[in-house]
């Protein structure tokens, strides 16, 4: 029952400590970063949501071949058709039959890759009535993003202001 030595063994581990702490913290702030990230992308899906609701102009998405994919909720305001009536069409029986040549032209060269600044044609109301739209739309990866604002009521002015030019004029010629 004596006590014959003792024998101590050490080893330094002070590094793997200050290592497993330094991997430890480095998981954490990895974990909140993408806690962060995740409440980001979140935000940033709620926000687009809101625009793609809220948006009084006709927004779209289609593919190059003219097939709708998608439609916002303001094709139902402004024209009477919802996502159902469109999603999976094509969209060239919407326009006006006097438009489409140019309007398809224009579809040339967003499959060019180029985008559309500005066009305008009359798109068919669900009523059958139409509406003049100026189109704004842009190609990305074979998916053509596209935005319609309503001018109707700004045609509708024009032709007033010409109407009334031209009677201005015809009395004018027949005052002299």
């Amino acid at each position: 029952g004596d006590v014959v030595g003792i024998n101590v063994a050490a080893e330094e581990i002070t590094e793997r400590k200050r290592t497993d702490a330094d991997l430890s913290a480095t998981q954490e702030r990895l974990r909140n970063l993408n806690e962060t990230l995740a409440e980001r992308v979140e935000a940033q899906a709620q926000e687009r949501d809101r625009i793609w609701k809220l948006s009084q102009d006709l927004l779209i998405v289609s593919e190059l071949s003219g097939k709708i994919v998608n439609v916002n909720p303001a094709w139902s305001a402004i024209l009477g058709w919802s996502p159902y009536d469109l999603v999976g069409t094509s969209a060239e029986w919407l326009v006006h039959p006097d438009d489409r040549e140019h309007s398809f032209a224009e579809l040339g060269n967003l499959i060019a890759g180029r985008k559309t600044q500005h066009l305008e044609n009359r798109i068919l109301c669900k009523d059958g009535s139409y509406r003049w739209l100026s189109w704004f739309a842009v190609p990305d990866r074979g998916i053509v993003y596209s935005v319609g604002r309503d001018i109707t009521n700004l045609k509708r002015a024009q032709e007033q202001l010409d109407t009334l030019r031209r009677q201005l004029a015809h009395a004018s010629r027949q005052a002299t």
